[in-house]
Formats: C-alpha cells, sequence, structure tokens
C-alpha cells in the first residue's frame, strides 16, 4: 500500500515530496535544499522513519542548491540507516548536487545512484 504525502514547505525555497510503500520510504526534495532547511528536513525524515522501516531513498535531481549543512545532514542520515539497519540510497542527476558531492568526496561515501538505479563510480579527486 502507498502512503502519499503531499509535498510539504521546508524553507520559502525548498520542499520535500513523501511516500511510504509498505516499509520502503522515498524522499524527494526540491529547491535550494541548505541550512534554511535542515530543522524541517530533520523533522520529516524522523516522522517519515518513525515507523518500521527497511529501506530510505532520498532523491535529489530536483535539488537547485546544495550547502555545507546539507552535506553534513547527508553523511548524518548515512550513519543513522547504518545503525539503524536500513538500506540506504541517494538519487542525484549530473547537475550541482553531483558535482558537489564529487568534489567533497562524498560520491565515495554516500550510497549513491543514478535515475536508472546504477551505482555511479565515484569520480572523487580523492
Amino acid at each position: 500500500m502507498r502512503d502519499h504525502e503531499p509535498a510539504t514547505p521546508l524553507s520559502r525555497t525548498s520542499s520535500l515530496r513523501r511516500e511510504r510503500c509498505d516499509r520502503e520510504v522515498s524522499i524527494w526534495v526540491y529547491g535550494e535544499f541548505d541550512l534554511k532547511s535542515e530543522e524541517r528536513f530533520r523533522s520529516e525524515l524522523a516522522a517519515a522513519l518513525a515507523d518500521e522501516t527497511d529501506s530510505l531513498v532520498l532523491d535529489l535531481r530536483g535539488v537547485e542548491f546544495i550547502d555545507s549543512t546539507v552535506l553534513r545532514l547527508l553523511v548524518q542520515v548515512e550513519t543513522l540507516t547504518r545503525r539503524e539497519q536500513i538500506e540506504f540510497a541517494v538519487v542525484c542527476g549530473p547537475g550541482q548536487v553531483r558535482s558537489v558531492l564529487r568534489l567533497t568526496g562524498l560520491d565515495g561515501v554516500l550510497p549513491l545512484v543514478d535515475s536508472t538505479g546504477a551505482v555511479p563510480a565515484s569520480e572523487s579527486p580523492v
């Protein structure tokens, strides 16, 4: 059974949509994902994971801008899901988000997949 939530504003410039299908949660983020979005995102993530969850997919293809606050947040989500034994994947396209993840080396740390579900090879300079 799919439980589809309407889009929720994270800040003036970003929003989030989530969907639960059995024990899998998918979260789509849109707009500028930055410090102004952090508190609301944390709240939405906690609510999404409140029920038993086996899998979390975070789709960042709709994100136009990402800052260092969110990079730290992504590492924290990866740590949390690993600790809780929740399968985790981050979907991102070839734009700004992918570039920032590559430049920071996080493309080799976070479980990235592309829109086809393929795992892209790390392009990190590290």
